[in-house]
């Protein structure tokens, strides 16, 4: 079934975008100023020059702006100069899913810093259950000192690797339940 309407609408969610890579601010102010709610996680990266550090703000997943519609004419927003359209499920516009929204809108709120919960081995599906990201599940990628959880946006097929020291986490089972250890026996 189609969210798509017969009058160039789509049912109420939250939309990916894909846009011109390296246009991702431009294009998400060119559709706040058209009236869109726009979501784009930014992460703050230093790029090292021979005399000196520089910070800079860049997407988190470049390419992709997400935006909030509700059942409104997208006509403005397909063009928009640096989009190219809407993320497909196969051959259907679809909102992104609850889960995947709920990713994006915490990314959006900010990434911390935080040590490891003892008991956690790389590999192991886990749920965040302290700071911003609380109640996400990812796969713990690192382990120690520099612990981070991979967390998974499937609707637009990007992970993104987020640094949980000093988080809590919990060790979820294959079947996503708290408490079962699901590494290989």
């Amino acid at each position: 079934m189609s969210s798509t309407t017969a009058l160039g609408g789509v049912a109420a969610g939250v939309y990916a975008v894909k846009v011109r890579t390296a246009g991702e601010k431009t294009v998400a102010d060119s559709l706040r100023t058209k009236g869109f709610d726009v979501m784009m996680p930014i992460v703050e990266t230093r790029r090292q020059y021979s005399d000196r550090i520089k910070r800079a703000h860049l997407p988190l997943f470049p390419g992709y702006v997400f935006v909030r519609l509700g059942g409104i004419e997208i006509m403005p927003l397909v063009s928009t100069r640096g989009v190219s359209h809407l993320v497909k499920t196969g051959r259907d516009v679809e909102p992104l899913s609850p889960e995947d929204l709920t990713k994006i809108e915490r990314l959006c709120d900010g990434v911390v810093g935080a040590t490891l919960c003892e008991g956690l081995t790389v590999g192991q599906r886990v749920r965040i259950e302290s700071g911003p990201l609380a109640v996400l599940t990812g796969v713990l990628s690192q382990a120690g000192e520099s612990s981070r959880v991979v967390l998974s946006v499937n609707s637009i097929f990007q992970s993104v690797s987020v640094d949980v020291r000093d988080t809590k986490m919990s060790i979820l089972s294959n079947d996503g339940e708290e408490g079962a250890d699901d590494s290989p026996r």
